[in-house]
């Protein structure tokens, strides 16, 4: 049995739903051990199975900061990368003493900068698998802030130096580099068919059905004033628990997955996200969104999204205050495009993994 060391950045849902999706191939059709160091919350790791996999739960990327999932704290932003950069060398330090502990073969990171230049240092393989990377994403912020420049580069000469980089569907500002291996779109595939999710969880045939997903930094905006901006369907989430709020209906984490309630839904309200885009696509689901001005990604989520489903953008002035009932009703009479594409990214990473670094090792 092989040992994985895989760093994943706090930032955000998808980089831990999609990293996830990768290790359950890596333990599960591989054999191979699995160590995650991550501030992401410990639910979004579903699957664990057999010992396999061990979760530490330690800050060590958490990337942007924003006030809620559609506005980014810019300074904070800054404040943290600027941190981050003057404090590699001690972090790089504390990690190549947890790989000394953990004796990984090698090094998988979602997106996180140190966990690659501590890989690196220690003279192992480093894996990076990613849509987008941190250095083009604070690219977007130089003209209203200069000193994010030079992270960027530092951040980009840190990536260039990994063994490989993974570039999944839904990317953006990868181009620069020559270390690119392109791999399918990994989505979470759901359980069941729509109607078998609904009989499974009680949630009636006859009626439409919204989904709302904002995202891990929420959007409490959004519910003001909800029973009167939508009349013209049923609205369920997800939660910490079951509760009801509102006409809303809160699914504990403990009694659906995200991925089933995309798959029961007729549509989903939300803010775009590697994971959400890549969950309604597998579904064939239609989203209604607004966007997010101030995230460069956003701009390629948004035009790959509407290749695969029924999109519909509105302003966030409607989005958080006006009637939805007429957009949601064209969102349901919209034709989606005919086209689909591979989904199977998470198998085609762990195979790469496996048989590049791992040499098919049980």
């Amino acid at each position: 049995m092989s040992t994985i060391l895989y760093y994943i950045t706090g930032h955000g849902f998808g980089h831990a739903v999609r990293s996830s999706q990768v290790i359950e191939h890596l333990t599960e059709e591989y054999g191979h051990k699995v160590v995650i160091r991550t501030s992401a919350p410990r639910w979004l790791f579903t699957r664990p199975t057999h010992g396999s996999i061990t979760f530490e739960h330690e800050e060590v990327d958490s990337g942007l900061r924003q006030n809620d999932s559609l506005t980014t704290d810019i300074a904070g932003s800054l404040e943290y990368f600027s941190w981050w950069e003057a404090n590699l060398t001690p972090n790089v330090k504390a990690e190549l003493e947890n790989i000394d502990r953990i004796m990984p073969d090698v090094i998988v990171c979602d997106i996180a900068p140190t966990g690659v230049e501590a890989g690196l240092r220690a003279g192992l393989p480093v894996v990076v698998v990613a849509n987008f990377l941190w250095d083009w994403i604070l690219e977007g912020y130089v003209d209203e802030s200069p000193m994010f420049a030079p992270i960027a580069k530092k951040l980009t000469s840190i990536y260039s130096k990994a063994q490989m980089i993974l570039r999944t569907g839904l990317n953006g500002g990868m181009s620069r580099y020559e270390n690119i291996f392109d791999i399918p779109l990994i989505a979470r595939k759901s359980s069941g068919t729509k109607k078998e999710i609904r009989d499974d969880l009680d949630i009636a045939h006859d009626k439409i059905f919204a989904l709302i997903s904002l995202g891990g930094h929420g959007l409490e905006r959004f519910y003001h004033d909800l029973d009167r901006r939508i009349t013209v369907a049923e609205l369920f989430t997800i939660g910490e628990k079951a509760d009801n709020r509102q006409k809303i209906k809160v699914f504990g984490r403990d009694a659906a997955a995200h991925e089933d309630l995309v798959m029961a839904s007729d549509l989903v309200i939300g803010k775009l996200g590697y994971g959400l885009c890549s969950e309604i696509i597998s579904a064939s689901r239609g989203i209604l969104y607004t966007p997010r001005v101030d995230f460069v990604e956003y701009n390629v989520l948004a035009k790959e999204t509407e290749e695969y489903v029924a999109t519909i953008k509105v302003s966030q002035d409607t989005f958080l205050k006006g009637s939805l009932d007429d957009i949601i009703i064209k969102l349901l009479e919209m034709k989606p495009p005919d086209k689909t594409p591979e989904l199977n990214g998470a198998e085609v990473a762990a195979r790469m993994i496996d048989q590049q670094y791992l040499r098919g090792r049980k």
